[in-house]
């Protein structure tokens, strides 16, 4: 099975994968300051909006997609690689997250790039 969304850092870049498709965002977030990450993609008009630390970093371009799974597993801090029988996940042992996650929100609707802008600069929810 595919990710259905994934985020990463590769070379001192953010890359977001929607659908096994990559998004590369050149910024470097693995530089030890504290950073608020709000991004929203939209299933209706295929755009994925994303904002780091106030700046608009969204991608340009629409990204096809057949929707969002409305059943299944959300998985933190580590990238699902296959799936091993009908209800287990198998994972890399080395392709887990390291650092602090704080303050994860997760909302049924898209949020506007000038609600997402206003959560990215606040870190207030």
């Amino acid at each position: 099975d595919k990710n259905e969304l994934l985020l990463m850092i590769s070379n001192q870049a953010l890359v977001i994968m929607v659908h096994n498709v990559p998004f590369f965002v050149n910024t470097d977030l693995s530089d030890g300051v504290w950073h608020t990450l709000c991004f929203s993609y939209d299933s209706d008009t295929h755009h994925l909006n994303i904002f780091i630390d106030g700046f608009d970093w969204s991608i340009e371009r629409d990204i096809e997609s057949s929707g969002w799974a409305t059943s299944g597993k959300m998985i933190l801090g580590a990238e699902q690689d296959f799936r091993g029988g009908s209800t287990s996940v198998v994972m890399d042992k080395f392709a887990y997250f390291v650092g602090d996650i704080a303050n994860l929100n997760i909302w049924r609707v898209v949020l506007s790039k000038e609600e997402l802008r206003y959560l990215s600069l606040t870190r207030e929810i």
